[in-house]
């Protein structure tokens, strides 16, 4: 994902897409980024709950979240979606 298509608050929330998607077994988890008044939400959800959110406030603090929860991810077992 670049900077150019992380577009800020515009009165609602926009789901930008997913930051990566990891497996482990059987189950996925997806780091999914949507626009928040504040800046982005990174929602870290694993099947159809969400784990964790952080409001991010900068670009650099996005990718910095991404970077920090799928390193962390992998360490635990997770690892790149073949299909996702």
């Amino acid at each position: 994902m670049t900077i150019e298509i992380l577009h800020r608050w515009d009165g609602k929330p926009r789901e930008l897409g997913d930051l990566f998607v990891l497996t482990k077994e059987r189950q996925t988890a997806r780091c999914h980024l949507v626009t928040n008044p504040a800046g982005w939400d990174c929602r870290l959800v694993v099947g159809h709950g969400l784990m964790m959110s952080l409001i991010c406030r900068s670009p650099g603090e996005v990718f910095t979240t991404w970077g920090t929860w799928k390193r962390t991810m992998n360490e635990k077992g997770w690892s790149a979606c073949v299909n996702g």
